[in-house]
């Protein structure tokens, strides 16, 4: 899978995204439920190195129970947001400066989870995939984004539990090792509902390794 890379980069050739419009149409899933309580944006793009994935690094904050994780752009429901998709679309635009218009085409509803720290919570993850390259996606609310990256799925990999490096930091849970940073949680959740349901993204199988 070719692109373009470097200051030139564009849109992605038309195979590829042709190629990305069939692997996303298997993706789709029921409707979010109306009673969600957040939303997150799994955005893709493609690369010389594979698909690609944007993350998000939160900010150090004592009252954010998710404080210091790696996540996807996304936060709680707005009274204003009409559905669950508008929710993730503008929560990517106010963390990294994402523009609704630069999209493939509208996010996928890929499935709806209840974090692990706050069951009462419901939080429908969507997938989408950039038209362009994505260079200027950089964190937009210092307070709340502390790192925005990007890594290629087949790049990231699986653990039962965190490394031995970062072990004590994280709870003994499955999650993704990329470049020293543990994603694990809901993240890691989301990852491997996007790899059952699109497997062609070459995403490995969740805690193939051990510690």
């Amino acid at each position: 899978m070719e692109t373009r890379t470097g200051p030139d980069r564009g849109a992605p050739p038309p195979e590829i995204d042709r190629w990305v419009r069939e692997a996303l149409a298997t993706a789709s899933a029921p409707p979010p439920p109306p009673d969600y309580s957040a939303a997150v944006l799994a955005l893709l793009r493609p690369s010389s190195r594979g698909m690609e994935v944007l993350f998000i690094r939160r900010a150090e904050r004592e009252t954010d129970p998710w404080s210091g994780q790696v996540a996807f752009p996304g936060g709680r429901r707005d009274p204003t947001d009409s559905d669950s998709r508008e929710t993730a679309l503008r929560e990517a635009r106010e963390e990294v400066g994402l523009d609704g218009s630069t999209l493939v085409s509208a996010p996928y509803h890929l499935v709806t989870l209840r974090p692990g720290n706050h069951r009462e919570m419901r939080v429908s993850a969507y997938l989408a995939v950039l038209a362009d390259d994505g260079r200027g996606l950089a964190p937009r609310s210092p307070q709340e984004v502390a790192e925005v990256f990007w890594a290629p799925l087949p790049e990231l990999e699986p653990h039962s539990t965190p490394p031995a490096a970062l072990r004590g930091r994280w709870p003994d849970y499955p999650g993704f090792l990329f470049e020293g940073r543990w994603i694990w949680g809901f993240s890691a959740r989301v990852l491997s509902e996007v790899g059952s349901r699109v497997p062609a993204l070459g995403l490995p199988a969740p805690g193939t390794r051990g510690r």
